[in-house]
């Protein structure tokens, strides 16, 4: 055709031209550089994108990109015409040559093999997941197969080749509908983009998701799918072990979903934030992270507290104020914890977090069963379906006086039905009271409180279910005046409800970590700090609520500080694994120990314990059962020590062994 260009172009100046001639020359191959040239650029355009609205050609993807690529009025006048965008859009979603094509599904292929008959055919229509070959005879020659199948390297790399140029242009046409803000069918091709690149079996071609990422960040944030920066982020993390890369990669994904759920909440669109802060999104943020992104964990649950007060959810924002309490009591950060209670106004400035907190009259619970004590002084000890602390003394309100009642519990295990989980109870059929706690995230604590009209007053308050090998601080209040009850979680107050009736006393004994009247209905694990009293310890409402939050946290401040319980896992490690484990942790045991001894020893036991459990948690599963011998602080030879060769104890050690251990 090219050579006989001027022939052609002598014997056009005698014919009448058609647009029907273009195209029939377009349907053969003819370039539009060279029909520009015989009939002129307007004629060609015009032919051409009718050619790709209209026809059913195969030639008619190349023939659009081609035009795309023509001067700058062309390419908006073809991108203004949706038809003519639409066309295109569709003939990306075309599958490729006959030859790229499995025969046996008719699907495009991914990974072409050969079978011992010749026929190629793609490796998932050949062989299943453990390689075992799906069929016994060739489907077209009907001969018996062997059980090899030999990959077609060459095959393959054309398969690559069309899916890289594939998306080469779906990304060259997503950019210039950006330049010509048609931002309403960018999703649709990213999405084709992104159906070809998962189909590759490596990550080497995470630059091209890169490139498809930036394009999408140039939308409107409405139009913006958060689900593909996660995509993004879990396909660069296909196949990589670099331990800092991947965290660079996740910190990355969670910067930017904090900064567009930033912009959503401050749009004040409520549809809109609730899509970036979905709870696909939030499960995500929240299961990349680990303790060395307490920061941006921080930064996510303080965007949905913000959406929860937005949606004026009450239950929400109780969920996530715990949430954002727990994390800050785990990073340490007392200062930021301190700064973020007054920011939410659940203390007053200038007020301190530390209180001294009631002292427990032990003399009035006696240890029942086979449980034992882990510390008395603060009544922690293992319970189960065998075990369980009695009290002496009823626990029953008095008539028209408050209540007050508070106990932490640490569960090895919940059952499904709320009622078998029972913590703290004096509680028979229509009388007394109890505590529970469901599995359910939904479910959370259960508070019971049996009164003259015939109802228990059952409510959850959807806080308290992630209690699994995790200590939890309850608090409830019973206001005479109001005959209303409020349950606090981890000092985070849920909404208070008003009873009818009067309460009904039980006759019976109340036990912590198991229900007196049915046995089978109990707690397995640990419990601390049960008390019961028949007056508030605050008088003032607001300050009560403040009382119980600095309450919480100085009892998990002593449970979790490793100085009573079973602090990870419960599988036992050898005195020369826990060694092994110092040593190569030494930088995480700073002690920060004066050479006179001057300090506390309990503090000093408190220090180390802490971070020997912090360093044991990250490395392997251990059990550290810790037992507290110190009766009298001047007892300068008490202090931790790797003693017996399955746990850590407490034990009475002289100046010389501690400063061996120490080194």
């Amino acid at each position: 055709f090219v050579e006989n260009k001027n022939i052609l172009d002598n014997k056009m100046k005698t014919l009448k031209i058609h647009r029907h001639d273009i195209l029939t020359l377009l349907e053969n191959g003819a370039s539009l550089c060279v029909l520009e040239t015989i009939f002129g650029t307007e004629y060609v355009q015009e032919a051409a994108l009718e050619f790709v609205k209209n026809s059913n050609n195969n030639r008619r993807l190349e023939t659009g990109c081609a035009l795309l690529e023509r001067s700058t009025p062309s390419t908006k006048s073809a991108i203004n015409d949706d038809n003519f965008v639409v066309s295109l859009i569709n003939c990306f979603e075309e599958d490729p040559d006959e030859e790229l094509i499995d025969p046996l599904f008719c699907t495009r292929m991914k990974d072409p093999v050969v079978l011992s008959s010749g026929f190629v055919v793609d490796r998932d229509s050949a062989v299943d997941e453990r390689g075992v070959l799906r069929m016994r005879n060739c489907p077209w020659s009907r001969e018996p197969l062997r059980d090899e199948v030999y990959p077609l390297k060459t095959h393959k790399s054309k398969v690559i080749s069309w899916k890289i140029s594939r998306i080469s242009q779906i990304t060259s046409f997503s950019m210039q509908l950006v330049h010509f803000r048609k931002f309403e069918y960018i999703n649709q091709l990213l999405a084709i983009a992104e159906e070809l690149i998962y189909e590759f079996d490596s990550a080497n071609y995470a630059h091209i998701f890169k490139n498809l990422a930036d394009i999408e960040s140039q939308l409107p944030i409405s139009m913006q799918n958060p689900c593909r920066i996660i995509l993004n982020c879990n396909y660069q993390l296909k196949g990589s072990s670099d331990d800092n890369k991947n965290a660079k990669i996740i910190d990355e994904a969670c910067e930017i979903l904090f900064h567009r759920a930033e912009i959503a909440l401050n749009s004040r669109d409520l549809q809109l934030s609730e899509k970036w802060l979905s709870t696909e999104i939030t499960k995500w943020v929240r299961n990349s992270n680990n303790k060395r992104y307490v920061e941006s964990l921080f930064k996510w649950d303080s965007l949905n507290l913000k959406l929860a007060k937005t949606r004026k959810d009450g239950v929400s924002v109780a969920q996530w104020r715990k949430e954002i309490l727990d994390n800050l009591h785990q990073s340490c950060s007392m200062l930021k914890l301190e700064k973020w209670l007054i920011q939410e106004q659940m203390i007053s400035e200038g007020q301190s977090l530390h209180i001294c907190p009631p002292r427990l009259n032990t003399s009035t619970f006696a240890l029942e069963g086979y449980g034992k004590w882990i510390r008395k002084d603060i009544m922690c000890a293992n319970v189960g379906s065998q075990s369980a602390i009695r009290s002496l003394q009823s626990t029953n309100p008095v008539q028209d006086s408050d209540w007050f009642c508070e106990v932490a519990f640490s569960a090895k295990s919940l059952n499904h039905d709320s009622r078998r989980n029972v913590i703290f109870s004096q509680h028979d059929n229509g009388t007394g009271w109890e505590i529970r706690v469901g599995k359910k995230k939904s479910e959370g604590i259960k508070f019971i409180w049996s009164t003259t009209d015939g109802s228990n007053n059952e409510r959850f308050c959807a806080l308290g279910s992630e209690c699994i090998n995790s200590w939890t601080h309850v608090a409830v209040i019973f206001v005479a005046t109001r005959s209303e009850i409020q349950v606090f979680v981890n000092g985070v107050p849920t909404t208070p409800y008003k009873v009818k009736g009067k309460f009904i006393p039980e006759g019976g004994v109340a036990l912590i970590g198991k229900c007196p009247r049915w046995r089978n209905r109990f707690i397995q694990g640990s419990v601390a700090f049960g008390n019961v009293s028949r007056e508030l310890p605050v008088g003032d409402i607001s300050g009560l609520r403040s009382y119980i939050l600095r309450l919480a946290i100085d009892r998990l401040s002593t449970l979790q500080s490793g100085l009573c319980g079973e602090i990870f896992g419960e599988k036992k490690i050898k005195r020369k694994q826990l060694l092994s484990c110092i040593k190569k942790n030494r930088s995480l045991l700073r002690l920060r120990m004066k050479s006179d001894d001057s300090r506390d020893l309990m503090e000093i036991q408190r220090d180390l314990m802490s971070e020997l459990a912090n360093s044991l948690s990250s490395r392997m599963p251990a059990i550290a059962t810790v037992q507290n011998t110190v009766q009298n602080r001047s007892r300068e030879s008490t202090f931790v020590a790797m003693r017996q060769s399955g746990v850590v104890i407490l034990s009475d050690i002289s100046m010389a062994e501690r400063r061996e251990v120490l080194e």
